[in-house]
């Protein structure tokens, strides 16, 4: 059951997400290919363009938008969109973000028309894979022979995520793929991530972003590491069901470290406690504060 609702979640995502929402700081890049929504003070038009290889896009106007007569159709027959736009401007947008190509957009149309509103969204990429962490998406360049897991850390600050909670949309078809498996262009990549969580005698304990290559030692450093009264003998090892594992055992998503007290230095920090007081005691003794 565990293992269904993301991936049902992520069927909803992917089948009913046609055009990906990218974020204003996305990168237009050759082969890209955008709907554009100008919304106009008379109505609005729309419009798909590639960007070409020399990394332009042609933007286009409505024909009933200009005054200019020789603008005007003289067919009786109602126009479709495509049949009432002519082209405005060519425009170099290689390199832009999104919210820059919209930002030069808008400037090139209100010199003739007056907007109200554009919208642009990412039909398709060439070359790019996407990264879904339900909160954002991030869109990489694809690069052959890489693994999931490559991807992950350069887009998540590092962390990591459990090799059973990757769903790939590829194509029309949705699978469940290992973070080591390599990704092909225009993946669309839904991730859900998984914590080990750590408790016990360390500096920050709590739940810890799921790395496969980490293990016992890499978990606690990253939990801060051991606090003064912390023991690295009898560290415990649990998986996510509450069974006692090993702990050389291969870390699993769900697993808890629980790293116990040392009771040694309780003792020793109280000796050091019991030595103070006395010496105090027997300075006042000797300083003659204190007479029997």
């Amino acid at each position: 059951m565990k293992r269904l609702i993301p991936l049902l979640f992520a069927v909803f995502m992917f089948v009913y997400a046609s055009a990906q929402i990218a974020p204003d700081d996305y990168t237009v890049n050759v082969d890209d290919k955008y709907n554009f929504t100008i919304i106009t003070a008379s109505g609005g038009f729309s419009f798909i363009e590639i960007v070409n290889r020399n990394g332009n896009i042609v933007i286009y106007k409505q024909l009933q938008s200009f005054k200019n007569d020789i603008f005007k159709s003289s067919s009786s027959q109602p126009l479709s969109n495509e049949d009432n736009l002519l082209p405005l401007s060519v425009v170099p947008v290689e390199g832009l973000t999104l919210k820059e190509m919209k930002e030069k957009i808008m400037e090139i149309y209100s010199k003739s028309v007056e907007i109200k509103e554009i919208e642009i969204e990412l039909n398709a990429s060439r070359d790019r894979v996407m990264m879904d962490y339900n909160d954002r998406v991030l869109f990489k360049k694809y690069e052959i022979n890489t693994k999931i897991y490559d991807y992950i850390i350069t887009t998540n600050n590092g962390k990591n995520f459990a090799e059973d909670s990757i769903y790939v949309r590829r194509g029309d078809s949705i699978i469940l793929l290992s973070i080591y498996d390599n990704v092909l262009p225009n993946d669309y990549i839904y991730i859900s991530q998984d914590f080990v969580y750590i408790t016990g005698e360390v500096k920050s304990p709590g739940p810890v972003p799921y790395n496969p290559y980490d293990g016992v030692d890499q978990y606690i450093s990253k939990s801060g590491g051991l606090t003064h009264y912390g023991s690295a003998v009898g560290i415990k090892l649990m998986s996510r069901e509450g069974i006692t594992k090993s702990k050389s055992s291969v870390i699993k998503p769900g697993d808890k470290i629980h790293v116990p007290a040392n009771y040694i230095a309780y003792i020793r920090d109280f000796n050091v406690v019991l030595q103070i007081i006395a010496n105090v005691i027997l300075s006042l003794l000797v300083n003659g504060f204190i007479t029997f």
